[in-house]
């Protein structure tokens, strides 16, 4: 719990860094850290997963910066596995469809 009141504020503004290097640093770390929330919190941590770092990794996915995307992308297939089947066809399949449409990060891609 305290994981969650104190660091998912945070992944917000990392997120959203002006510096590229910052985003990409927080691609890599999304991983272990919902890894740790899933392992650790349960359905409360997979529902927090799938509520705020999904989002951020998509965000991170479209980023404009090449390298942040590769490194959204690693994380999106990293965190996938850790995922019930269900959830995937919900919320990442949902997700990549909605990034393939929009013209902007399919430039980037």
């Amino acid at each position: 719990q305290e994981t969650i009141s104190r660091v998912l504020p945070l992944v917000g503004y990392f997120v959203a860094d002006v510096e590229a290097s910052v985003r990409h640093t927080t691609a890599e770390q999304l991983y272990p850290l919902a890894l740790f929330l899933i392992e650790k919190g349960g359905q409360t941590g997979l529902q927090h997963v799938l509520s705020t770092f999904m989002p951020f990794i998509f965000e991170l996915l479209a980023d404009n910066d090449h390298d942040v995307g590769v490194a959204a992308l690693a994380t999106l297939c990293s965190v996938t596995k850790c995922l019930p089947p269900e959830q995937v066809e919900a919320h990442i399949l949902k997700g990549v469809c909605t990034i393939a449409h929009q013209e902007s990060a399919g430039e980037g891609r």
